[in-house]
């Protein structure tokens, strides 16, 4: 009787292990279960595009997006592109989803009149996800060259403007004088990228180097910045004489003209 009772307490011991065993890889499975099911990525939508984009040159100009899908379960359906910036609304265009990718908006030309340079905001729908990014467009840096021309007396300037973004404004002439002074200010009016030249230059009184400066000027025009050229100097020589040099030449006329009629006078024929 006591040997059968030390089996049957062996045999439950045992089989208390084995509940217990199975109850702790239960557990232990259960417990690294959300673990396992955490690394699953979840579906993912966004877009990607240029931060920045800058306007140069007389050429057109355009902004793109790119709606990236990716982790979804067969997603079908469409893209929606929606543009909106400085100038108001610039386009709107979708793309039709077969699957996880990349779906471009397609090119979105940008104006070139009006306000142009600034801000711009892609909206991106996919059903009812949403993502928003922005473009900042920034203003044209324009180059401005001049040439000096001396003709006589007659001192004018003339100023390339390039890499302007279809530029409007004015540029202004300023002729400085060899004594310091301002003898002459010019001002042109500004249509696109092309060379202008003073419309009536000036005629020089002194002798020396006279300075001509130009400034571009954007007057409102928010899509190109303020550019001056280098300054660029002529020197005006003993072409222009001075009070005292042309008294002296008259002098000299009138000496020449007596003695031409005196010897004029001396002449005899026979």
């Amino acid at each position: 009787m006591g040997a059968e009772m030390n089996e049957l307490t062996r045999t439950g011991s045992r089989t208390l292990k084995g509940v217990l065993l199975a109850g702790s890889a239960c557990v232990a499975l259960f417990a690294a279960a959300p673990v396992a099911w955490s690394q699953v990525p979840p579906a993912s939508f966004g877009t990607t595009t240029a931060a920045v984009v800058p306007l140069t040159g007389q050429t057109t100009v355009f902004l793109s997006d790119q709606a990236i899908l990716s982790n979804f379960t067969n997603p079908t359906g469409t893209v929606n592109f929606i543009l909106n910036g400085p100038p108001g609304t610039v386009g709107t265009s979708f793309q039709t989803v077969n699957g996880n990718g990349t779906y471009p908006s397609g090119n979105f030309l940008l104006p070139n009149s009006g306000p142009v340079a600034g801000q711009y905001t892609w909206t991106v729908t996919f059903g009812t996800l949403v993502a928003t990014e922005a473009t900042m467009v920034s203003a044209a840096n324009p180059n401005l060259t001049t040439t000096t021309s001396l003709v006589g007396l007659t001192l004018t300037d003339s100023a390339t403007l390039s890499l302007g973004y279809f530029p409007t404004g004015n540029i202004v002439f300023t002729l400085v004088g060899p004594d310091g002074v301002v003898d002459a200010t010019d001002t042109v009016t500004v249509n696109g990228n092309a060379t202008y030249t003073t419309p009536s230059g000036f005629t020089a009184d002194l002798l020396g180097t006279y300075t001509w400066n130009a400034m571009y000027l954007p007057n409102g025009d928010p899509n190109n910045v303020q550019v001056s050229a280098m300054p660029e100097s002529v020197t005006v020589g003993s072409s222009v004489p001075e009070p005292s040099t042309w008294a002296m030449m008259l002098i000299g006329f009138a000496g020449l003209g007596f003695a031409f009629r005196q010897s004029r006078r001396r002449v005899s024929f026979a």
